[in-house]
């Protein structure tokens, strides 16, 4: 049935409610910080990322509701005699989203359809195995192409570089962002490989591997473990 012409125009809170719940396995575990996109830089602006967070909040806050709604309690409209629409059977699930601007929806929907296709990626695991890493270990770094390695603080924000690309999230202690934009650019392909391959490595280890990042005992990780699906990820 046709919806209300406001709906034709621009996606509403409904639509999202749709996508997400019914037509996805979205849980907030499979949300990230922020929406990304492919072929963008590596550390955007401060006015981007604000909207950017928004848009994957609002997202997190949709699947929120799944244990509350399904698609069979999506409502049927009828048209009334003064050529409205009203609810005639079922509800849409009640929530008070975040302050948003109309598009956010529509970015919304898209960063729902992008993490489907991304098969699902667990962001919580990702975060809950490199939030202790706080600097890169020694072995790790010496891999590194020159041109980073000369950084101050080379440790820490390669650290703070893994946390970002893995997890699209601002990193605990976060640098500034020119210095981190600054790093990406003197890592080249090569250096992101590695870095890549750490964190991948990382977030797929026991506990006790993890721990032992942690302290800085980490040899370096072979590059050709990493599918050629991640070498063309955001940032390579």
């Amino acid at each position: 049935m046709r919806l209300p012409k406001s709906s034709v125009r621009h996606p509403r809170g409904e639509d999202l409610i749709r996508l997400a719940l019914g037509h996805t396995q979205l849980t907030l575990d499979h949300i990230p910080g922020i929406y990304r996109q492919e072929g963008e830089p590596f550390v955007l602006d401060p006015a981007q990322w604000l909207w950017r967070s928004r848009v994957a909040l609002l997202l997190s806050q949709c699947v929120r509701l799944r244990d509350q709604w399904s698609l069979a309690d999506e409502p049927t409209y009828r048209l009334t005699k003064a050529g409205s629409y009203s609810i005639c059977i079922g509800a849409w699930p009640k929530w008070t989203p975040i302050f948003h601007r109309e598009s956010d929806i529509a970015h919304a929907m898209n960063l729902a359809r992008a993490l489907c296709l991304d098969e699902l990626v667990n962001y919580r695991e990702r975060r809950d195995a490199l939030r202790r890493i706080e600097a890169a270990p020694p072995d790790l770094v010496g891999t590194l192409p020159a041109a980073a390695r000369n950084f101050d603080g080379c440790a820490r924000l390669a650290a703070s570089w893994m946390w970002f690309d893995a997890t699209c999230d601002s990193p605990r202690t976060r640098p500034d962002a020119e210095h981190l934009k600054a790093f990406d650019a003197a890592l080249n392909p090569e250096g992101r490989l590695i870095l890549r391959s750490a964190a991948e490595a990382i977030c797929v280890a026991d506990e006790d591997l993890v721990r032992q990042v942690g302290s800085g005992d980490f040899g370096a990780v072979d590059s050709d473990r990493v599918s050629e699906e991640d070498r063309t990820r955001v940032g390579a």
